[in-house]
């Protein structure tokens, strides 16, 4: 049933019998060089059931794809969509294909673009989309255009000022030897059941072990040892043992 391949070989017809082979070649289409068909991407339509670049092409392919500007204009979307999903926030209001009408129409997308190319894509001159009000989600009237760097500082800003996590976002509440109290949906929710100020639990959430009406606070649903791990920078024992602990992970 299976055809012999030598090591030297090139594949000469199709057949999904050649997945049972070793050592066999294909050269890539892309840089021309001979290569294991390990080193190719699946592609059931493809010669061989492989595609006809190899991986690292495909990989440099890729990256010079997201680098014009139909390429950073979907990643840009598929990052709103992604966050919002995490943050358990409402998708963008708009389409992809109504988003890319929107940056490509706003001069200052222009500007940013030509300054990120010349740049040489530095990541902190990189277009970035702001949600101008944090506590909202995507929507045209929510949204600005900036550098990733002047986006990251405001959020680092809004961090020290105690205003980064918004309404949606759920927050757990321990006392001072880390034992839980309670989780809230939002620290709007708990601020009306607590009386303990939304901005300082806020600052206590994005500070390592400062306390918000004598409570540690923290965000979202982690275990009690990865928030003391947070907190006071304890140690799990995987940590310990340079990362080969009794579990193995």
């Amino acid at each position: 049933m299976f055809k012999k391949v030598t090591e030297d070989a090139i594949l000469p017809t199709r057949g999904s019998e050649y997945s049972a082979c070793v050592d066999v070649f294909k050269i890539c289409s892309k840089c021309n060089k001979k290569k294991s068909i390990d080193n190719f991407p699946k592609q059931k339509k493809g010669k061989y059931g492989v595609a006809s670049a190899c991986l690292i092409c495909k990989r440099k392919d890729f990256l010079l794809w997201k680098r014009t500007k139909n390429g950073l204009i979907s990643t840009i979307y598929n990052h709103q969509k992604s966050h919002s999903k995490d943050k358990n926030r409402p998708v963008p209001s708009y389409t992809k294909e109504e988003f890319k009408k929107w940056i490509l129409s706003n001069p200052m997308f222009d500007i940013l673009y030509s300054k990120w190319v010349k740049s040489g894509f530095k990541m902190s001159e990189i277009p970035s989309v702001d949600r101008i009000d944090d506590s909202k989600g995507y929507s045209f009237d929510n949204i600005q255009l900036m550098t990733f760097k002047d986006n990251n500082k405001k959020a680092h800003k809004m961090m020290r000022d105690g205003t980064l996590i918004n309404s949606h976002t759920p927050v757990i509440q321990y006392d001072k030897d880390m034992n839980f109290i309670a989780e809230f949906s939002s620290q709007k929710e708990a601020e009306e059941k607590t009386g303990i100020n939304r901005k300082n639990i806020s600052k206590a959430c994005n500070c390592n072990g400062r306390k918000a009406g004598g409570f540690y606070w923290k965000i979202g649903q982690l275990t009690l040892l990865e928030h003391k791990s947070y907190l006071f920078g304890i140690e799990s024992e995987d940590e310990r043992d340079g990362g080969f602990g009794s579990t193995g992970k």
